[in-house]
């Protein structure tokens, strides 16, 4: 394998360890939020449950393009992206190991309606140590498409443009909401 393969190929792995770093953390600090608030309120958990469940459901509508108002909720947490993102621009800019690690920390904090979701999820989990295996196996499974992009981008990005693999895949996450909820509704 060239030098130039291998160098791509360890930055990717760096930017991406960081990225599930900072997903994991986020569902720590959920998971003690959720924590917090089902102590407080009886009906907490399904309260949470269902929240997470319409916030998926939105989160497939945008992925399938029949609906972006998820986009409205992302834009909230702008303006603490925009104190994070002159950092990981320039991390991402070094050369170093520890740079990529960083950029892909800081980035994974990037306004993403798809990690929102998650952390809805996770955060019915109702228990830290839970809700952040939630987002560190939510971190992994886009770990081989993340990377797969990361080395084949202009070849990835074409799948996004068929329309039917955004419905396909907008169609289950709006099936599994509607689960979600479902399950809320079961428990209050």
């Amino acid at each position: 394998m060239a030098i130039g393969a291998q160098q791509k190929i360890s930055d990717i792995a760096f930017y991406n360890l960081g990225r599930i770093t900072s997903y994991t953390l986020m569902g720590l600090i959920v998971g003690l939020l959720g924590l917090l608030f089902t102590e407080l309120l009886q009906s907490g958990l399904a309260l949470l449950r269902m929240f997470a469940g319409a916030l998926l459901i939105l989160m497939g509508l945008y992925i399938s393009r029949w609906y972006l108002g998820i986009s409205h909720f992302e834009k909230l947490f702008v303006p603490v992206w925009r104190l994070i993102q002159p950092a990981a621009s320039k991390a991402l800019s070094s050369k170093s190991p520890t740079g990529k690690l960083c950029a892909g920390f800081l980035w994974g904090w990037l306004p993403c309606g798809l990690i929102y979701s998650n952390l809805a999820w996770a955060s019915t989990q109702a228990e830290p140590i839970n809700a952040m295996l939630v987002m560190l196996f939510f971190a992994l499974g886009t770990l081989p498409s993340m990377f797969t992009t990361g080395l084949l981008f202009n070849q990835a990005k074409d799948l996004f443009k068929y329309e039917y693999f955004k419905i396909v895949s907008g169609s289950l996450i709006i099936i599994y909401g509607f689960y979600s909820i479902y399950l809320g509704y079961l428990q209050l």
